[in-house]
Formats: structure tokens, C-alpha cells, sequence
């Protein structure tokens, strides 16, 4: 498998992740938009693995859901 496609499915997995945990958190995307100042949009695209944020976008998410950047990739990094 190329290593795009290898990045791409990473991305998914991670955006996959954060939704899960954004809904056990209770959160909309605009809950979540606004508390780390971000569009909804912006959101939607990292959850749907269409938007690669970096890496101080995803501890911002952690810090919002009240939960570790090492627990959003954990199950990315066992697959």
C-alpha cells in the first residue's frame, strides 16, 4: 500500500476517533468549534478525514473533550 493511502487512512482513523469521543463528551462539532476557536466546518472536515490538522489542533480537541491526544491515536497506532 503506498504511503498516501497509508496517511489518508491514518487521517480517517483520527477523525473517526475524535467524533466518538466528541459524542460521548456530549459535544455538537459547533460545541466542540467553539471551544477550541475553529469553524464548524472546520470540524466536520477533520471528523470526516478530510481536513490534516496539526498536531497542536489535535491537543486542543484532546483538552476539549477532557481527554489525551494519546488516547485519540491509540487505537490508530494498534491497527
Amino acid at each position: 500500500m503506498p504511503k498516501t493511502s497509508n496517511l489518508m487512512g491514518t487521517i480517517m482513523s483520527l477523525g473517526k476517533n475524535i467524533s466518538k469521543h466528541r459524542k460521548r463528551a456530549r459535544m455538537t462539532q459547533q460545541d466542540l468549534a467553539d471551544a477550541i476557536g475553529v469553524s464548524y466546518s472546520r470540524i466536520s472536515e477533520i471528523e470526516n478525514g478530510r481536513g490534516n490538522p496539526r498536531i497542536g489542533t489535535i491537543e486542543k480537541i484532546a483538552d476539549a473533550l477532557q481527554t489525551t491526544v494519546s488516547k485519540l491515536t491509540r487505537e490508530i497506532v494498534l491497527k
